[in-house]
């Protein structure tokens, strides 16, 4: 029992500081480069990251928002995935900004009863709230080959715009 509460206390001071923590003051590139490296340390994996937009233009809290979600996603790899490669990229296509995590692990199971995965997918959830308040989606899909893509898809204009 002290051991299970040790454990859910290095869970949660993490969870705090994730939250308390902003940023690089530099923006959203150089602190998804300092993620990846921190990662690639960490869970021995190696991780690419693609920037693909020329001119990033993201208010600070959409760049917290993006930030914890690839941060989270990571965490999940890192925890879930026994991944070896993980590619991270950033896109801008028809005024959509689209940020891939994608990872050559294990892959997800889908459960027909969303229920049996209560307690178990709190990170997946916060993720999807997250996409909701940049006015956009989360997409995790399993590939045929092994491993998972996380996609975040929103708007160039997410936290700016309203929900119709």
């Amino acid at each position: 029992v002290e051991e299970a509460v040790d454990l859910a206390y290095a869970d949660l001071r993490d969870l705090i500081t994730q939250y308390r923590d902003r940023i690089n003051p530099r923006g959203l590139v150089p602190a998804i480069q300092e993620l990846a490296k921190s990662f690639r340390k960490k869970a021995n994996a190696d991780v690419d990251f693609l920037n693909l937009v020329q001119d990033v233009n993201l208010t600070p809290d959409e760049e917290i928002q993006v930030f914890h979600i690839i941060q989270e996603s990571l965490y999940n790899i890192a925890k879930h995935a026994r991944a070896r490669h993980v590619v991270i990229t950033f896109d801008l296509e028809n005024g959509q900004y689209i940020v891939n995590v994608a990872d050559d692990g294990v892959g997800v199971q889908k459960k027909n009863d969303e229920s049996s995965t209560m307690g178990k997918s709190f990170g997946l959830t916060i993720m999807r709230e997250r996409a909701a308040k940049l006015n956009g989606k989360l997409i995790v899909e399993s590939r045929p080959a092994g491993g998972t893509v996380i996609r975040l898809v929103f708007p160039e204009n997410g936290l700016r715009s309203t929900p119709g």
